[in-house]
């Protein structure tokens, strides 16, 4: 984050590093960082991994709403395609079937720094993008997505981000950036050691759901922008800020849209998603 984006959150939170930094990591709502924050991020260093009702996240309502979303505020037509949960062997893995989708229709290109760990990535991003919408929504398919290629990509791509030992998160450069966050998101961070981190790590490639930070670490190692648009409780006073991951740099980089209500992801679909890019997704 720039150094006034920082700064302007850190005068919000009262100088709170903890509380700044999560609500930078929630698209800078205080509104949203009120009402999820810390709740949002104590999943980091518990044993316990939640389980939820799929059918309860991606319901026509919730669907409707980010549809809703993005033709008001990004001017996009677009459909929430729920992949589902499962990716090979691996569960809670929505946010990882979702970017595996968006990035085949994004026409996103596997950055050089990642071969050869992502060289089966190449034909699995093609027979994605050949497969019809339908087809990679669970509520009209008939296919399994988890053995599907939707689902071997989107495994391969947990897997180099979270796998040890030579995941992307557990590598000595990604520990010093994506560490000290970790550790400072809660407000008494010695209680945040780096074996909770790479315990966390482990759950993330096979049974963690993703959250927040790791979007912001997959955006920068696979130079992509990742935008988010949460579903917004009806109790809130507005609707919370559409969130966006990008690598650094300025670039221009491929975009994938995706819904997300703390828990299950979705991927947002557009009529344009073979040629979206970061600047047509400008507020």
């Amino acid at each position: 984050y720039d150094k006034t984006t920082t700064t302007l959150a850190l005068e919000c939170c009262d100088f709170s590093f903890s509380s700044a930094l999560r609500l930078l990591l929630l698209g800078n709502d205080p509104e949203r960082a009120r009402h999820a924050g810390a709740r949002l991020f104590r999943r980091h260093t518990t044993t316990r991994v939640y389980s939820v009702c799929q059918d309860a996240l991606s319901s026509d309502p919730v669907r409707l709403a980010y549809e809703k979303r993005a033709r008001q505020d990004l001017q996009l037509e677009t459909r929430a395609v729920d992949l589902g949960q499962f990716a090979g062997d691996t569960t809670a893995a929505c946010f990882w079937l979702s970017l595996a989708a968006g990035l085949a229709h994004a026409h996103w290109e596997v950055p050089s720094q990642a071969l050869p760990a992502l060289a089966d990535a190449f034909a699995l991003l093609r027979e994605v993008r050949e497969t019809s919408v339908s087809d990679l929504d669970r509520h009209t398919t008939s296919l399994s997505l988890r053995v599907s290629a939707v689902g071997q990509l989107a495994l391969l791509l947990r897997r180099y981000m979270c796998q040890a030992p030579d995941g992307v998160l557990l590598r000595s450069s990604s520990v010093q950036m994506i560490f000290p966050a970790f550790a400072a998101l809660d407000s008494q961070s010695d209680r945040r050691q780096l074996h909770h981190y790479k315990s966390w790590v482990q759950k993330l490639a096979a049974k963690e759901y993703a959250d927040e930070l790791v979007v912001l670490a997959t955006a920068q190692a696979l130079n992509v922008e990742i935008v988010c648009v949460p579903y917004t409780p009806e109790s809130a006073m507005a609707p919370w800020v559409i969130s966006r991951y990008k690598p650094g740099g300025g670039q221009p980089h491929p975009s994938v849209l995706l819904g997300n209500n703390d828990v299950h992801y979705m991927w947002l679909s557009t009529t344009a998603s073979s040629t979206m890019s970061s600047a047509e997704l400008e507020l």
